[in-house]
């Protein structure tokens, strides 16, 4: 599946190898204690974290972009934050999480775009169950999950996750 993922630019792979000095230099930070409580990952799983990143898929049409909209003067009725977790097991990516926050509104305009891109250039989710479209390609997985408060999600994975 070549989505062409991007969090600040840094390439989203599953099997990338973990390289601490890139992922620093594309702004994300190793996930300490308190962030570790709240995804509770598996003992041996490394994550690394981006607060308020952007996410291009596909292309660089800027129309396939998901950015933060944190200035104050736009109201809150369009503000709304991002973060990305990347879960690396035996120093391999396995999992990426995008998250849009704070914002139903904006997360289901966002989430709901990139679906129809993702229908036009790999076809039909292969399960549809509200809030979640799965698509299966290769040994990965792709969901999107629909905000059913706030937030709303990206999932990169493997099949077998």
């Amino acid at each position: 599946m070549e989505l062409n993922l991007r969090i600040n630019d840094y390439p989203i792979a599953l099997g990338k190898e973990l390289k601490e000095v890139e992922l620093k230099n594309h702004n994300f930070k190793k996930a300490g204690f308190f962030n570790r409580l709240l995804i509770k990952p598996d003992k041996d799983d490394i994550i690394w974290w981006a607060k308020n990143c952007g996410l291009k898929y596909l292309d660089d049409n800027f129309q396939n972009t998901i950015h933060p909209i944190l200035d104050v003067k736009a109201g809150a009725d369009i503000m709304f934050g991002t973060s990305a977790y990347l879960w690396f097991k035996e120093n391999k990516m396995v999992r990426l999480t995008f998250q849009i926050i704070q914002n139903k509104m904006a997360a289901e305009i966002a989430l709901k775009k990139l679906e129809e891109k993702l229908i036009e250039f790999i076809g039909n989710p292969a399960l549809l169950e509200r809030p979640f479209l799965t698509w299966e390609v290769e040994k990965q997985k792709f969901i999107i999950e629909y905000p059913q408060r706030m937030h709303g999600y990206i999932h990169l994975m493997n099949k077998n996750l």
